[in-house]
């Protein structure tokens, strides 16, 4: 998955586009001039791999739908049976966005110059992979031994997420 990180996989949509053609307008948008965002034939895919990235998740698909016209979240079987039943994933439901559970083995990083919209393969032990454009995934955040005390120095609450 690291080969992965900064061209294939992104956290943030704005603060780290996607690739787009090069022959592309620009994008403006939070003050930032983005030349690559995704081809408008582009799929994407979104990771949840647990409940706590679940906001963020559901989040992310509204702004993740703005450019690419197929989207994915993979959950990796991984989310909790009363989650799924937050009315959100029913209204991204009925924008076409696709809620897949099947367990992920592993991802590949692909490099197809006659297609540059299949960048990344999505594994899955008894099935088909996946190949889109692009994902967005939101990894725990974890303190360091140096900003642990900080933290609790300062009397923060933090999330399961590690966030204040």
């Amino acid at each position: 998955m690291e080969e992965c990180w900064a061209n294939r996989i992104h956290q943030c949509l704005f603060c780290d586009p996607p690739p787009r053609p090069t022959n592309s307008p620009p994008l403006e948008h939070h003050k930032f001039e983005y030349k690559s965002l995704p081809s408008p034939s582009s799929s994407a895919g979104i990771l949840c791999l647990t409940p706590t990235d679940l906001e963020y998740t559901l989040t992310s698909a509204l702004t993740t739908l703005r450019f690419v016209p197929t989207l994915t979240l993979y959950t990796s079987n991984s989310l909790p049976p009363s989650s799924l039943q937050d009315p959100r994933f029913a209204a991204l439901a009925r924008r076409g966005v696709i809620l897949d559970h099947r367990p992920l083995l592993h991802l590949e990083a692909l490099d197809i110059p006659s297609s540059p919209s299949e960048r990344i393969k999505l594994h899955f032990p008894s099935s088909p992979p996946a190949v889109h454009s692009f994902l967005l995934h939101k990894p725990r955040t974890t303190l360091s031994h140096h900003g642990a005390p900080l933290a609790l120095q300062l009397g923060l609450k933090l999330t399961p997420g590690g966030r204040d």
